[in-house]
């Protein structure tokens, strides 16, 4: 399976949609980015499976009371992520990060290579923060020295 040429960026689609005013776009993007975290963290594809698991561990907690409009906005917003999830799909085009797809590539590298699973998960690790910290994905592949690191798909 080959990896689509072109890239969606969610934080990008999202300031440009025009049906929120500015105040949702900010709550939005505050509960988006707490997701995407959320899901990284605990190496999840980005589906409505993760989403649930976010929703049920992280918004709707005990010891965390939440407002009837937090959970309302929030809501909204996780909505809004799936439907651009799926109009991604849709397109063909993928979503992932740079750090999503650079670990990735890294893990499957090294599975190729035996590697065990937890040096797959540290070195993938490794190397998305270090796509985090560039964010230009020539610097990636040239400080990483596998050009064709970014073209690999899991």
């Amino acid at each position: 399976m080959s990896t689509p040429k072109t890239r969606c960026c969610w934080r990008k689609d999202l300031s440009e949609f025009r049906n929120l005013t500015d105040r949702e776009r900010t709550g939005f993007l505050l509960v988006l980015e707490w997701f995407e975290n959320f899901r990284l963290r605990n190496e999840l594809e980005a589906n409505r499976a993760a989403a649930k698991v976010f929703w049920k561990t992280e918004v709707i907690r005990e010891d965390r009371p939440r407002e009837s409009w937090q959970l309302e906005q929030w809501g909204d917003a996780i909505q809004w992520y799936l439907k651009w999830l799926d109009a991604c799909a849709e397109a063909g085009v993928d979503h992932r990060s740079l750090a999503e797809r650079v670990r990735a590539a890294v893990r499957s590298a090294c599975a190729r290579r035996g590697l065990s699973p937890r040096t797959k998960q540290c070195y993938g690790a490794w190397a998305a923060r270090y796509a985090i910290f560039a964010k230009d994905e020539r610097e990636v592949m040239h400080v990483l020295g596998h050009p064709v690191l970014l073209t690999i798909d899991d």
